[in-house]
């Protein structure tokens, strides 16, 4: 609807009648993708926090920051349950002498466990400092506060901000008291099991859904190509943090138009790679990008999701970049009937399809 199907298939039929060399296609993919760890025991990770006496807080997960902005992600679940400034807390690299025995950061669940155990750390933390808060308002305001709030750097009355005191007051307080301000946080997703033999099970979490739409027009002459537009809508829950969504939506996307459009594995009589390198192995560029791309995240409200109700933003969208090889398929045809496109959809291979 937002894409405009109707109209567009439209516009791209009376184009293909009115033009022998530049065709235009369109192509549909929808997604539904499943997120787990299939191999059960994997779904599992660990977080250990530590709250200074500045009110600084430093946490450590198992999982790896390759350009993600998972690190991004535990920090703000952690902000989120101290009721914290983001810049406050500040997230450690992965090491396993503070945190052993971590899974693979992959199969789209790096935010899912780190930031549930990162989660459940901090929920703890928040229980030992509760007891030191009520006492704090007591003496302070004179007031008893039975569940104080905990938010904008300061524990305070659910109903009366005034009497309020500051998180690294609180903090300095609690160490005197001796109490703990560290916490370590273990998650494991539940109700997963698998077996592979009879291919029966509940081997995911919950599922992420979406559709993605390209209109492409390929030169039957050369077989070079341009991606007009691309509309995609990601349903992905209660997202964290939309921006970082959105970025990983779209970089799935290219990659996984790269995959179906340019990254040919060429190999030789004895099997070597003949396309391993740079100048050999074609990646999407700047110039790849769509000429028009709408992205739409979804929310949703699903009892399966995971942290705070968000859900992977990882694998998902790369299935998006199919929607442009079925586009360039879908306008070969318009101009050979039967015409059969082989993957990757090369240059090469729209003119083969087209011989």
């Amino acid at each position: 609807e937002n894409a405009g199907y109707t109209e567009m298939r439209a516009e791209i039929d009376a184009h293909n009648k009115k033009n022998k060399i530049l065709k235009q296609g369109l192509g549909i993919m929808p997604v539904k993708f499943g997120i787990s760890f299939t191999t059960a025991f994997l779904n599992q990770g660990s977080a250990l926090i530590w709250i200074y006496i500045d009110g600084s807080v430093s946490v450590s997960t198992g999982g790896i920051e390759m350009g993600q902005e998972l690190n991004s992600k535990v920090a703000l679940v952690v902000a989120k349950v101290l009721g914290l400034p983001f810049e406050q807390i500040r997230v450690e690299s992965s090491h396993t002498q503070r945190t052993g025995n971590a899974s693979p950061t992959a199969a789209s669940t790096g935010s899912d466990i780190n930031g549930n155990a990162a989660r459940i750390a901090a929920e703890r933390l928040k229980n030992n400092l509760t007891p030191i808060a009520i006492m704090l308002l007591k003496e302070r305001f004179g007031v008893d506060i039975p569940e104080p709030v905990f938010e904008d750097g300061k524990v305070s009355a659910p109903d009366k901000s005034e009497y309020a005191i500051n998180f690294k007051e609180l903090v300095q307080r609690a160490h005197m008291e001796r109490v703990a301000l560290g916490s370590y946080g273990y998650y494991a997703t539940p109700d997963l099991y698998f077996d592979r033999d009879m291919g029966k099970g509940h081997p995911f979490h919950y599922f992420v859904y979406g559709a993605a739409i390209a209109r492409v027009e390929i030169n039957t002459l050369s077989g070079e190509h341009r991606l007009i537009s691309t509309h995609i809508v990601h349903e992905n829950g209660q997202s964290l943090h939309p921006e970082i969504d959105k970025g990983q939506v779209m970089g799935a996307f290219i990659q996984g138009m790269g995959w179906c459009t340019m990254e040919e594995l060429v190999v030789d009589a004895k099997g070597r790679y003949l396309s391993g390198n740079p100048s050999t192995y074609k990646i999407p560029g700047i110039r790849d990008l769509p000429e028009y791309l709408d992205l739409q995240l979804i929310p949703a409200r699903s009892r399966e999701a995971s942290v705070f109700g968000s859900k992977a933003v990882g694998e998902p969208p790369f299935i998006y970049g199919m929607a442009v090889f079925f586009a360039l398929q879908d306008a070969l045809r318009a101009s050979r009937s039967g015409a059969k496109l082989h993957f990757p959809a090369t240059p090469e291979s729209i003119i083969m399809a087209l011989a």
